[in-house]
């Protein structure tokens, strides 16, 4: 065998598992985004979140396991239920498909386009699907109601700095040199700290200017579990980045409502993600700026 024909057995077998992996990966996603969607309904309303099973919110009839399949039920029942006829929204299969497209876009980033799975792998993989369907719920929830459920944040807040603690490779900063498990603890504590501080800082201060409440406690947990994910660099970059898109977003809004009354919860969220997602170059860049400027500090 030449080796020319090896570089290509090996192309297509890392093609396969490209296929395999992302495919099972969106699949798997599409049935947690089905979960996510029974959070979302419930967890507003104080409901369990097991107890009734699935059921239609309008007729209350149990939904049959044939109609209850991640995207493809809803376009099957042409977004009807099967016995009352009345409407179910779109928001349920956007979800389940949003869920399962994160799922499989963060497998390929992470495995690096088909690599084949191992144990730290999977367990950094399994913690950051979990941080980002928190972040799902809470998008969802924060802007219909304007709150954030403290059954997403403060689990996440808690289960953050032990997570990182097992699994030191969720974390890259050295703080604590040649004590990786200890180290990886440090850094996701010092991310909480600096995610809760700074999103506390800017409503403290815009109740201060503004004479009113400028950002309810739930955006403050939920950036502090932002911030033992994510660590204090990618911290920085979603508070910034998700201060832009809130003032594009209520720019929008207000020209068109004329309200003022905006959540910042789904813009932090889509921060964390984005941050989550070009996680390298970002650290990258942060790195090159504090070493740029370091003088300033001198």
């Amino acid at each position: 065998m030449t080796p020319e024909q090896s570089a290509q057995i090996a192309a297509g077998s890392t093609v396969l598992l490209m296929v395999f992996f992302g495919g099972a990966s969106f699949i798997f996603g599409t049935i947690i985004g089905s979960f996510l969607n029974v959070c979302i309904y419930r967890l507003p309303r104080g409901e369990s979140l097991f107890y009734p099973p699935s059921h239609c919110p309008k007729c209350y009839q149990p939904i049959r396991w044939e109609d209850n399949i991640p995207v493809l039920s809803w376009f099957l029942l042409r977004g009807r239920c099967r016995f009352c006829r009345q409407s179910i929204s779109p928001a349920y299969p956007i979800v389940e498909f949003m869920t399962g497209a994160l799922f499989c876009t963060y497998y390929w980033r992470l495995a690096g386009f088909g690599a084949a799975p191992t144990a730290e792998l999977l367990g950094v993989y399994a913690a950051h699907m979990a941080f980002i369907s928190s972040l799902v719920v809470a998008t969802a929830i924060d802007f219909r109601f304007f709150v954030i459920p403290d059954e997403v944040t403060i689990p996440g807040m808690i289960l953050a700095p032990i997570v990182s603690f097992v699994l030191p490779s969720m974390h890259e900063d050295v703080l604590v040199a040649g004590h990786p498990h200890v180290n990886s603890l440090a850094a996701s504590l010092l991310g909480a700290a600096v995610g809760a501080g700074f999103v506390y800082g800017i409503g403290a201060a815009g109740k201060a200017v503004l004479r009113k409440e400028a950002m309810g406690l739930g955006d403050v947990k939920l950036m502090a579990m932002i911030g033992g994910i994510l660590g204090w660099k990618l911290t920085v970059f979603t508070v910034f980045i998700s201060a832009l898109l809130g003032t594009a977003y209520g720019a929008v809004h207000i020209a068109i409502t004329g309200s003022s009354r905006i959540p910042y919860g789904p813009f932090l969220s889509m921060a964390a993600i984005l941050a989550l997602a070009f996680k390298n170059a970002i650290n990258i860049f942060i790195a090159r700026l504090i070493l740029t400027y370091s003088f300033l500090l001198r």
